[in-house]
Formats: structure tokens, sequence, C-alpha cells
């Protein structure tokens, strides 16, 4: 099963994923991208609009790009939360 990474970007950091996730393949990443946008969402409503996920395989460039689509707010709690849960800056 293919390992998928999920990196958190903003136009001046990232949040990078080293650890991954197994899943079936691309639409089951993809998914699981549209996923962690919607826990974001929920768990930050305010958040500003100038994040994204990225999504790679580890092995190549990242494939795709999911925008977050977040309306309002700032993101400083979002980047801080992140880092503390394994994801590095």
């Amino acid at each position: 099963m293919p390992r998928y990474y999920f990196n958190f970007l903003w136009s001046d950091d990232a949040a990078t994923d080293t650890k991954g996730v197994e899943l079936d393949g691309f639409d089951a990443a993809y998914d699981y991208a549209c996923g962690l946008v919607r826990q974001v969402r929920h768990r930050f409503p305010h958040a500003e609009e100038d994040w994204w996920i990225e999504i790679g395989d580890g092995i190549s460039k990242p494939t795709t790009v999911v925008p977050s689509m977040v309306s309002g707010g700032r993101t400083s709690n979002l980047r801080a939360t992140i880092s503390l849960r394994g994801l590095r800056r």
C-alpha cells in the first residue's frame, strides 16, 4: 500500500508531514486531504485562507495541492497545533 504525505503550507512557512499515511491510492489520499481540510475548518473556523495542503508520495514531487478555502481569522494557533502534532516546520 502506498504511503502519502500531507504537508500544510503557507506562503511564508510549512509544516512537513514526516510520517505519512498508508492509503489505497491517490483517490484515497485526496479524500484524506479533504478530511483534513474539514477538520481544520471545524477546529479553526476563523483561520485565514492563506494555507493549503500538498499531497506527496515521498518519491516524486508533490502531485496535488488542495486549497483550504477557509474564511476569516488568524492561523497562528493552527500553525502551533500542527507543529505540536508531529509535523515539522
